[in-house]
């Protein structure tokens, strides 16, 4: 039997990769050596076509992080 493991969600992104050529690219979060970052990268040979800061806790959601700047 299989043990059960963490999964993430990857979104399609349409492009074609720059290192392969191939039109398999996907969004999803990373914890990278900065901190979370929302990456898209080619599913075929993991060449990193874009890499932004995500949140700072990753997909832990803090209730003062839902507080509007300002307040």
């Amino acid at each position: 039997m299989k043990a059960p493991g963490r999964t993430v969600e990857r979104s399609p992104v349409d492009g074609r990769c720059p290192g392969c050529g191939e039109e398999r690219l996907a969004r999803y979060p990373i914890l990278g050596e900065v901190g979370w970052e929302m990456v898209v990268k080619c599913q075929g040979c993991l060449v990193s076509v874009e890499r932004r800061p995500w949140k700072r806790l990753g997909p832990i959601e803090l209730l003062i992080d839902r507080i509007p700047e300002g307040r």
